[in-house]
């Protein structure tokens, strides 16, 4: 081997080394980042129960940036602890991990709700639907969203609906109750009437709507 080469190994290697290090140092500092340390309950408004575990998650994620589990579990103490933004950066983490996980979705959708984030809390709960459209509660979340908060965006309600209710017909009662409440909230009398009907047509029982439809029927022009 000629001594030019030779020499230049050693420098390789510590090159490589170096650019390996680096590249990890960049990763961690996607969770652990300036300003945000996860593993510190200073400032969070725990019980001491809770303090400890998430002393013990934190020393799981130490151990393996790439526990999903733990990521988790630490942004919902940070949640409960009075750190939304915090919780966010981590279920965004965990994310990456696990891209179409109904359950970050959902927390992510949630805490985005509780910070006035609505566009951001809609597109969660949009993802749910379509990677897991027979999950209910994301339906019921988005109604609530167009009904209090995004209001101009209402009139998509319905298809949204349908459509989940073509995919899964054994949740009916549901989806025809939310759609129902839709109408109701923006005047439409006659489909209001239309899917309370409906709803009791599976579950004759439901002394809410009931109430609702008689309300309804009662209403003179």
């Amino acid at each position: 081997m000629p001594e030019v080469i030779k020499k230049r190994i050693p420098i390789v290697i510590v090159a490589i080394i170096f650019i390996v290090l680096l590249g990890i140092f960049v990763w961690k500092s996607n969770i652990k980042e300036e300003g945000f340390d996860w593993s510190s309950v200073e400032n969070l408004v725990l019980s001491e129960e809770e303090k400890v575990k998430y002393e013990e998650v934190a020393v799981k994620l130490e151990q393996n940036n790439h526990d999903p589990e733990a990521l988790i579990s630490l942004a919902r103490l940070r949640n409960w602890g009075g750190d939304p933004e915090g919780a966010i950066k981590l279920y965004l983490e965990a994310l990456e991990i696990r891209p179409i996980d109904t359950l970050i979705l959902n927390n992510l959708g949630d805490v985005y709700y509780s910070i006035g984030e609505y566009e951001k809390s809609e597109g969660m709960y949009l993802e749910i639907i379509k990677n897991n459209p027979k999950w209910i509660n994301a339906y019921r979340d988005l109604a609530n969203i167009y009904r209090y908060k995004l209001k101009d965006k209402a009139s998509q309600l319905p298809e949204i609906l349908l459509k989940g209710l073509e995919i899964d017909p054994e949740s009916a009662e549901d989806f025809y109750a939310m759609l129902a409440i839709h109408y109701q909230n923006i005047d439409d009398r006659e489909n209001a009437i239309k899917y309370y009907e409906k709803v009791l047509e599976i579950n004759p029982d439901n002394t809410g709507v009931n109430s609702a439809l008689q309300e309804l029927k009662g209403i003179k022009f």
